[in-house]
């Protein structure tokens, strides 16, 4: 019995992890064509506004006691950014585009791999402080950040210091208790009212589109707050980001926890891989005509924001799985394997007698 209610909790939390991967594609997809498309300005504001905040949450939820030590995580995370750096070098060859370079200047799509281990370093070294106080000072330090020009790019910097509330908050939550306050709590009564704020906020949406979408440079967490296009945004701008992307994130989380969906769980065990490879093929939908052809065709923007799902199911096939799975161990070996290491060089036998 005990070992069916752990296949469930992590089921659930699987569904939840498949909704925020899936965010990030249709984000990116939609990101195509904001110039020219008022549908895909509406797609992106609302998925932008609290995708990343409920992806990095979820991804410090499951950080904490039990996982592997920092120096063998954090490698692998180096060790992918480093692969997707010339990854998407190799891209640009191939499609044609500059062939320029820069280890320190975080591109769209491995910036994720560095800012990891960051997150967890910053959650482990602070683990002993009171939460409030860790949670308190890593929202301030954001909301000053904002104010220098220079962070930006830069080893994910900027990033870093706007989601890292997001990832702290889940780093001191326990899932074993969210999940029972969804389901035993009075978060189970709250499951409604959680869906239509997300409703409502859609309808901001459609409706004020060209005006959230201004909240842009805030909503990708990379710029300071001189380069937002709104004029005079600061701090207390900040502050009202993070309350709404806050409630966002709490309404996904309220409304979607229970949801019985064994793609999106199947999906939500595969995040990385996913992660890894989704955004080469979305800018290769764009750089090889395919996103001209469907803009130019009645509902051909709906088909592309559509190929999220061949998309995650192809990133998240077994080639693609096993191939992410072998370069992390290369860096972080299985922990069976470490312990038997451990237990050799302390000159122990590696097998209890008979």
């Amino acid at each position: 019995m005990a070992s069916s209610a752990t296949s469930s909790r992590l089921q659930e939390f699987d569904v939840l992890k498949g909704i925020a991967i899936f965010l990030v594609v249709i984000g990116h997809l939609a990101d195509l064509g904001t110039v020219e498309f008022r549908l895909f300005r509406c797609v992106f504001s609302f998925v932008y506004a609290f995708h990343m905040p409920l992806f990095v949450f979820l991804a410090g939820l499951f950080d904490g006691p039990g996982k592997r030590p920092l120096s063998e995580r954090i490698p692998a995370y180096l060790a992918l950014y480093v692969a997707l750096q010339i990854a998407f070098l190799g891209y640009n060859w191939l499609a044609g585009k500059p062939m320029g370079f820069s280890l320190l200047w975080v591109g769209p799509l491995p910036w994720f791999m560095l800012a990891m281990p960051q997150w967890m370093a910053i959650a482990h070294y602070s683990r002993n402080a009171h939460p409030v106080l860790v949670l308190a000072l890593s929202v301030g330090l954001s909301l000053c950040a904002g104010y220098d020009p220079d962070i930006n790019h830069y080893f994910s910097f900027s990033r870093v210091v706007v989601w890292a509330p997001f990832y702290l908050a889940g780093y001191r939550t326990s899932p074993r208790r969210l999940l029972g306050f969804c389901r035993e709590g009075k978060g189970r009564f709250l499951a409604v009212p959680a869906l239509l704020f997300l409703l409502a906020f859609a309808a901001v949406c459609v409706l004020r589109t060209d005006d959230v979408y201004a909240h842009r440079e805030a909503f990708v967490g990379r710029f300071p707050y001189s380069d937002v296009r709104i004029e005079g945004y600061g701090a207390s701008d900040r502050l009202g980001y993070y309350l709404l992307s806050s409630l966002l994130v709490a309404s996904v989380v309220l409304a979607f926890v229970h949801l019985p969906s064994r793609f999106l769980a199947w999906a939500g065990r595969r995040t990385l891989p996913i992660y890894c490879f989704h955004d080469l093929l979305v800018f290769a939908l764009g750089d090889f005509g395919v996103y001209a052809l469907l803009v130019g065709i009645p509902y051909g923007g709906v088909v592309l924001l559509l190929l999220s799902v061949p998309l995650v199911a192809l990133c998240a096939s077994p080639p693609f799985e096993r191939l992410v799975s072998w370069f992390r161990q290369q860096f972080a070996p299985p922990r069976q394997a470490v312990e038997e290491a451990g237990t050799r060089r302390l000159g122990s036998p590696s097998t209890p007698d008979a």
